[in-house]
C-alpha cells in the first residue's frame, strides 16, 4: 500500500486512535481480528 494513498491514511488515524487513552466512563474495544470483529458485532 502506498503510505501516502487515503487507505494508508486511514489506518494510521485508527492506529493512533487505539493508542489514545479512553475518556473516562469510555468503552474502548479495538479487534484485533476478523473474529474479534465479529464477536465484537454479533450480540452475545
Amino acid at each position: 500500500m502506498d503510505p501516502k494513498s487515503a487507505g494508508a491514511k486511514v489506518m494510521k488515524k485508527n492506529t493512533k486512535d487505539c493508542k489514545r487513552a479512553a475518556i473516562e466512563g469510555e468503552d474502548k474495544y479495538y479487534a484485533t481480528s476478523l473474529e474479534s470483529l465479529i464477536d465484537l458485532s454479533v450480540p452475545g
